[in-house]
């Protein structure tokens, strides 16, 4: 037996490690895996041991299945594979949870990666052959490649990780119906989200479903989650395309979607929240809760599209654009239907907002976005991100003199903002500034 192997190889030959090695395969105790480790620790067990625990404990939950199979023999190789692969993906959604710096995350979605490619049984290489976008209400949907790849943008996905599994146990003191339902909107071909924290929770404690606009993404997700022993913790996996979704049956009691780039250009966040703010259990979470875009005068070194953590002097020119569920019920029909000119006046932004005698002092224009997640779980303009990369740009072009700015854009549908900056001089020409994500 792999395990059993495994775990009298840490005890290096010591009898009373490998008899603890061998007592461990018949506990029944429901905090095995901390019981485990606290001795190990006790024994002075090799660090590897935090990772065999998990193992332990992942295969002795379903013991009474493994051994059923061993017994008749149909426990097959590519089943013992999935389990010690389920087991080692627990142990690294455990640390992107329990971690506290990006180093961390960085380690725990880069073995996540692995075997979430590993498991996806050479599906994910057909992404590479991709290259249409799918067009929603909104946006367009960025390729399932592009997807994948999310994951190891790790600060992002521990924040979102770490709210969604706080989430879940909040809704468990909110609501005594079980399962807990969940809907993931854009979850792509891993289910990164999902499948993050499901390992956590009892079958029959949460039920997720899943939809992706792609064919190919819900196939693969499909499959990882099988994979690595997560599958029956979903209701369904399915196509669906979340700007135009209406749940069947008892509504979820949370929604998660993160389907959005920096400053929320191009991707449909907006028009996923407007169709699925409105459609949660009473009292229940969508994440994320909130998104905001605003513009700054500051000082900085760069110019174009950055995450800069060293911005200084940031005084605030103003906000630009606000996203919140209720986005739902300021656009919809009573019939529960999107009004379309109702929604396109809602993400169009056409602000003008006036340049403070301290902002116009600052060398350069600074548009950031915040994300608040759930709880205490936020990505700012000072996260280094893909959804929170700041916008720089020069503010005093060309010896300009700032009176106040036009800001034009889309949320949800555009690629960039149009800004416009009057000059306080008279006789001046305005300045407008296109592809400022560029620097130009």
């Amino acid at each position: 037996m792999y395990l059993l192997r495994r775990l009298i190889d840490a005890a290096d030959g010591d009898q009373a490690k490998v008899d603890f090695s061998l007592s461990v395969l018949s506990w029944d105790s429901p905090d095995r895996a901390a019981n485990i480790q606290r001795m190990a620790q006790s024994l002075n067990l090799p660090d590897e041991w935090g990772h065999l625990c998990y193992v332990v404990d992942f295969l002795l939950s379903h013991r009474a299945e493994l051994l059923l199979k061993a017994k008749d023999g149909s426990l097959s190789q590519g089943e013992a594979q999935c389990t010690r692969d389920g087991a080692e993906f627990k142990s690294a959604a455990k640390k992107l949870l329990e971690g506290t710096s990006p180093e961390a995350w960085r380690l725990a979605t880069g073995k996540m990666d692995q075997l979430f490619r590993e498991n996806a049984n050479g599906d994910y290489l057909a992404f590479g052959q991709m290259s249409t976008l799918k067009e929603t209400l909104g946006g367009y949907a960025i390729l399932p490649s592009l997807a994948a790849n999310c994951l190891k943008d790790s600060i992002r996905t521990a924040g979102f990780a770490k709210g969604l599994f706080d989430a879940i146990n909040v809704a468990k003191k909110t609501f005594t119906e079980r399962p807990i339902r969940i809907l993931y909107a854009g979850c792509g071909p891993f289910a990164t989200l999902a499948m993050i924290v499901a390992p956590f929770f009892e079958k029959g404690e949460v039920e997720f479903t899943a939809l992706d606009v792609y064919e190919a993404s819900v196939a693969c997700a499909n499959k990882v989650a099988k994979n690595l022993g997560q599958a029956d913790k979903f209701k369904e996996i399915k196509w669906g395309d979340a700007t135009n979704y209406k749940v069947k049956g008892k509504r979820p009691h949370i929604i998660i979607t993160e389907t959005m780039q920096s400053q929320l250009l191009t991707e449909p966040q907006p028009q996923i929240t407007a169709e699925l703010g409105d459609q949660l259990e009473d009292g229940g979470i969508f994440i994320p809760q909130l998104v905001d875009v605003n513009a700054f005068a500051g000082r900085t070194e760069y110019s174009g599209i950055r995450h800069d953590p060293f911005v200084s002097d940031l005084e605030p020119i103003g906000e630009l654009f606000k996203l919140t569920p209720e986005l739902a019920r300021l656009v919809k029909d009573g019939n529960g239907q999107i009004n379309m000119a109702r929604l396109t006046q809602a993400l169009t932004v056409n602000k003008t907002l006036p340049i403070s005698d301290r902002a116009a002092e600052l060398p350069q224009l600074i548009i950031q976005t915040r994300v608040h997640i759930f709880g205490n779980e936020w990505l700012t303009g000072n996260t280094p991100t893909g959804i929170t990369r700041r916008i720089i740009n020069e503010l005093r072009i060309f010896g300009l003199v700032p009176a106040q700015i036009r800001f034009s854009y889309i949320a949800g549908q555009s690629d960039d903002i149009e800004v416009e900056i009057t000059d306080k001089r008279e006789n001046k020409s305005n300045i407008r500034l296109r592809n400022l994500r560029k620097g130009d």
